[in-house]
């Protein structure tokens, strides 16, 4: 995961990065943003360069991620990157919605 910092002050406000998606042979992007930061863009901003980073230089085929179905940010996240529902699923018990991306 790569830590988002606050430009001004090197305060760490979030992070963003890649890793296996739990029990899947998917690769899953992920983010966290601090409270006190949503609404910036910073979510969209970091994942845009993971995803960047996961296709060009990683070279995957696929990228996935998930959210509870209620979580309208991140599923906007998602939209804004281009990723296409795929099927509602769950995730560690949990009832989620799934999205992925493919190279373009």
């Amino acid at each position: 995961m790569w830590r988002l910092l606050e430009p001004d002050t090197d305060q760490m406000v979030g992070f963003c990065g890649l890793q296996p998606l739990a029990s899947t042979p998917d690769i899953e992007i992920g983010w966290w943003v601090a409270r006190s930061h949503w609404g910036r863009g910073l979510a969209t901003e970091a994942a845009r360069a993971v995803v960047c980073d996961g296709f060009e230089r990683v070279g995957l085929d696929r990228i996935v991620t998930v959210a509870l179905p209620a979580h309208g940010a991140s599923r906007r996240v998602m939209e804004k990157l281009g990723m296409r529902y795929e099927r509602d699923t769950q995730h560690k018990g949990i009832n989620v919605v799934l999205y992925a991306l493919h190279p373009s």
